[in-house]
């Protein structure tokens, strides 16, 4: 019979809420503890003193473009370079609490979907491809290379990508207006890149574009208790001059806020403060610096808004029975500060601890 593990004097973010209770652990999943004792009958075979710690879903990053020095879009050209990437990747990932994460192209050549597509497949951590363009709009293509952008003119191809191919499509990279926009949700867009970032900024006498989907409701598959779910927005705080902007999303719709990295490395980049800028250019955003608080609400936007952006959330991105047991264990600062990482977990097993990595 397959053991069964207990973390002990903790914490968990369940349901919204932090809360005082025992994980339970056997095959990769989370258990619940009353069908142990009272069906099967069994106690722990081994268990973990946390001291206080807190146990949270591990983190899911929708949109990364590499790390390490390496680019998806770039660097992996033959099987040795994906599985040496991937690999170095997935570890470094790891050890930053993220447990599963999808592997993000920008607009590229031919060739380069050629090299990697075949050789990114969904296996452990990685979820499956981002693939970032090349169908977005010259007028607002911000980091992307020109040479290989192409307008979506395809019609009907968000309902053959999505419903038909089982592709989670994003809407970014547009100047479309607020009614196209929400027929392209009823088409089975079901997620927002970069909010406020490569789209039409709103104005009163102007039609919101892409941001009058903040208030937009779209009908997703998601609980059998629960029939409609807000379109998803894969946003992050990007400066001061962000801050405002940041706060209307969480206001209008924080349930689908989603932190995501989005790092690329095929241009030069300059970093001032916590900003980003294509290099040669005066405001070409192309990534944030953010430093991940140890709220909730922060914590769920980088694991559960994820998953459920996803059509994942019945494995991923939370602590309920039956999931997956990905999660990260957290020590909150004694001075006050942000949650530290102590140790990442992941089908139930450790694959970082920051006791042995100091």
């Amino acid at each position: 019979m397959s053991k069964v593990y207990r973390f002990t004097n903790c914490f968990l973010l369940r349901d919204h809420s932090i809360v005082k209770e025992d994980l339970w652990i056997r095959d990769g999943l989370i258990q619940d503890p009353q069908n142990l004792f009272y069906e099967e009958r069994i106690s722990e075979d081994e268990s973990f003193d946390l001291n206080g710690a807190l146990i949270s879903p591990g983190l899911i990053d929708l949109q990364i473009n590499g790390a390490l020095g390496y680019d998806f879009s770039t660097d992996i050209t033959d099987d040795e370079s994906a599985a040496l990437i991937l690999s170095r990747v997935t570890t470094y990932l790891l050890s930053r609490g993220v447990t599963s994460f999808c592997p993000t192209l920008v607009t590229s050549p031919q060739t380069t979907y050629e090299a990697v597509l075949p050789r990114v497949c969904p296996k452990g951590p990685i979820l499956g491809l981002h693939l970032e363009g090349p169908f977005i709009s010259q007028a607002k293509k911000g980091a992307h290379p020109r040479s290989t952008s192409r307008g979506p003119g395809m019609k009907g191809i968000i309902g053959r990508l999505g419903r038909e191919a089982g592709v989670r499509v994003a809407l970014g990279h547009s100047v479309c207006d607020v009614e196209t926009a929400e027929a392209a949700v009823e088409a089975g867009a079901v997620m927002v890149t970069h909010l406020f970032n490569a789209m039409s900024a709103f104005h009163h006498r102007s039609d919101p574009g892409l941001l009058g989907l903040l208030t937009t409701i779209i009908l997703l598959p998601r609980e059998k208790t629960k029939k409609d779910q807000e379109c998803s927005s894969a946003s992050y705080p990007m400066g001061p001059l962000q801050h405002g902007r940041i706060r209307l999303a969480y206001k209008t719709n924080f349930r689908g806020l989603c932190l995501v990295t989005d790092a690329l490395g095929q241009l030069d980049i300059l970093v001032k403060g916590k900003v980003a800028i294509v290099k040669g250019t005066k405001d070409t955003l192309c990534g944030p610096r953010p430093a991940l608080g140890g709220q909730v609400e922060a914590l769920e936007a980088a694991s559960l808004h994820p998953a459920e952006a996803l059509g994942i959330q019945e494995k991923k991105g939370t602590l309920n029975y039956g999931s997956d047991a990905d999660f990260i264990v957290l020590n909150r600062n004694p001075m006050g500060g942000p949650y530290e990482l102590l140790s990442t977990w992941t089908a139930g097993v450790k694959v970082y601890d920051k006791a042995l990595s100091s």
